[in-house]
């Protein structure tokens, strides 16, 4: 987490915003939680474990609504035969710069 999602100052470490004093320990769970499941659907990807891929892409994008999430589903659910919901993911795939 880059910034405080109240108040918008800087955050780099710690659970409480040192602008606001807001406790971001749940906000930091949920996005620890997020970055597992990413990485568990991308390792089922490389393992060609769709299914496995798509329950953990899910979860990823249920956690954590970006671009990146939304992208890794809509894979995840072309893989495994779900192309309604993939087009439906189309529109909420932001046309951004990919980050590396």
């Amino acid at each position: 987490m880059e910034k405080c999602p109240y108040c918008k100052a800087e955050f780099r470490e710690g659970k409480v915003c040192p602008e606001c004093g807001l406790d971001l320990s749940s906000l930091i769970k949920v996005e620890k939680q997020a970055e597992t499941h990413r990485k568990r659907a991308i390792s089922a990807f490389v393992f060609k474990e769709f299914d496995e891929m798509f329950y953990h892409a899910k979860r990823y994008w249920s956690l954590y609504r970006t671009a990146d999430s939304v992208k890794l589903l809509a894979c995840a659910a072309v893989l495994t035969g779900r192309f309604n919901l993939a087009l439906s993911l189309r529109s909420g795939i932001k046309h951004d710069t990919p980050s590396y």
